[in-house]
């Protein structure tokens, strides 16, 4: 999957937990946020090992970088990392 236009925070859908067992969205804890919508739920990744991830919208050919503070989203060059 790649993102030419508009990408927005990182947001992981969550179909099922352990094999045949449906996941239990409630017992997530950490670096994601978890919105349920009828029988719907998404959990967006806020933060990679507990550091917060900006709410600035990535654009294309950019990569989150760590800034010490929080990861932010930078435009690559290849060869530079």
């Amino acid at each position: 999957m790649s993102c030419n236009t508009n990408c927005g925070p990182l947001v992981v859908t969550l179909l099922t937990g352990a094999p045949g067992r449906p996941a239990n969205l409630g017992d997530i804890t950490g670096d994601v946020s978890v919105v349920t919508a009828g029988s719907s739920s998404v959990a967006t990744v806020t933060g990679i090992r507990g550091k917060t991830v900006a709410a600035t919208t990535p654009t294309a050919n950019q990569i989150y970088q760590f800034n010490g503070t929080e990861w932010q989203p930078v435009n690559f060059t290849a060869g530079t990392y």
